[in-house]
């Protein structure tokens, strides 16, 4: 057989051995396409980088969610329609898989999303960017970060002790541009449950 038939003779798609997947920046691109692509060609992605995409709603990134059985990378930068719906199934489905999520300039975020995270992605988080997110408070983002130290790999670098999440060499990083929300008690200890 060739190129695109598989080892029991089934033909399948060779966009369904794709593992990396970037088409950010494109910003034409609507939902049908990447509805399209999910269903043939997400079930071996492990990245996934829909970045820029501001024509994007909920029903092309819950497509992805669902199809990406093995994403372990989501960038979502400036996909400005996303709701916390596509993130809590993202977060649920994933789990401790899940070690970098962007959802930079994604404005309809909220504590909602941050609250799944941490209940199902604290262990294996390594990046996680949401800046820009103002609807985030500092109680559920401390809470986060916080779920995030006591799994052992945030913070190492602090203690002179290497990451031990699952992305292993990866720095442990979270960003927060124009998060000015976020008050000096976040700042200065993470969650308010602490204080």
């Amino acid at each position: 057989g060739g190129a695109a038939d598989s080892k029991d003779g089934n033909e399948d798609c060779v966009g369904s051995r794709l593992c990396l997947l970037s088409l950010a920046e494109n910003e034409q691109l609507k939902d049908e396409p990447i509805i399209a692509l999910a269903a043939h060609c997400f079930a071996k992605l492990h990245s996934l980088d829909l970045s820029g995409l501001h024509l994007l709603t909920d029903a092309s990134i819950g497509a992805s969610v669902l199809a990406g059985v093995e994403l372990r990378c989501v960038r979502l930068l400036g996909v400005c329609e996303l709701s916390d719906g596509p993130v809590l199934e993202l977060a649920v489905r994933r789990g401790v898989q899940l070690c970098e999520l962007s959802l930079n300039g994604c404005h309809k975020i909220t504590d909602e999303a941050i609250h799944a995270l941490e209940e199902n992605c604290a262990a294996g988080l390594v990046r996680l960017d949401i800046s820009w997110c103002r609807q985030v408070r500092d109680d559920a983002l401390g809470r986060l970060a916080d779920a995030c130290v006591e799994s052992g790999h945030w913070g190492a670098e602090r203690a002179g002790r290497r990451s031990d999440g699952p992305a292993g060499s990866l720095l442990p990083s979270l960003k927060l541009w124009g998060m000015t929300q976020l008050s000096a008690k976040f700042h200065q200890g993470h969650s308010l449950a602490a204080g």
